[in-house]
């Protein structure tokens, strides 16, 4: 996809890796960012991006920022304390969210989505992880909430013909597709997606 002329909403817009996102495809693109700005800052958002403020687990603070002339969604969303005083909450908020995205996303008609998972699905794997590691034995709620949104993304790729293209930090190639994940059994890839995106930038480019 060419991230250019396109209607890109981005969830969790005001941390520090959407509010970057949003600094680099403002300026070619009608970019939407959503947060409720718990650990982002409003003041990272920037000049020219349209402001949803609100928790997605409000499925109006959804339906507000994506609408029929949403072409991708980057969901960077989350919940990432590590000393959640409630983990339990925690996993069920982090799968709210993405299935909120999810559900909205087939509403309208956005077959498009860039999630934000995390090395924390792997468990006590080896460092450098490579991507076809397994099994997946995360050992946190947070790493377990990642892994069942993957799944939930899963579903939502080869049943209802969404593009997922999932990023890991920590694992040496972030962003990958179909072609390299396909041996993992919970990977959120569409099997329509079969390009290896560049890893270069903070967005994915085609090669």
């Amino acid at each position: 996809m060419e991230l250019s002329g396109r209607r890109v909403c981005i969830t969790g817009g005001g941390g520090f890796v959407g509010s970057h996102l949003a600094d680099r495809l403002v300026a070619d693109n009608d970019v939407v960012v959503a947060d409720r700005f718990g650990a982002g800052r409003r003041e990272w958002v920037p000049d020219g991006a349209t402001v949803v403020e609100g928790d997605l687990q409000d499925p109006a603070v959804v339906a507000e920022a994506m609408d029929t002339e949403t072409d991708v969604v980057f969901h960077v969303a989350a919940d990432k304390r590590i000393d959640a005083d409630d983990p339990d909450e925690q996993f069920r908020r982090n799968i709210a969210l993405t299935a909120n995205v999810a559900e909205r996303m087939d509403a309208v008609g956005c077959r498009n989505v860039a999630f934000t998972s995390s090395s924390t699905v792997y468990g006590e794997a080896p460092r450098p992880t490579p991507e076809d590691y397994a099994p997946l034995e995360p050992i946190s709620m947070y790493g377990a909430a990642k892994l069942a949104e993957e799944s939930l993304l899963s579903v939502y790729a080869h049943s209802h013909d969404v593009t997922v293209w999932t990023s890991s930090a920590g694992t040496p190639r972030p962003w990958r597709s179909s072609a390299t994940a396909a041996r993992r059994s919970h990977t959120c890839t569409s099997t329509s997606a079969s390009r290896r995106w560049s890893t270069s930038s903070s967005t994915p480019t085609p090669p």
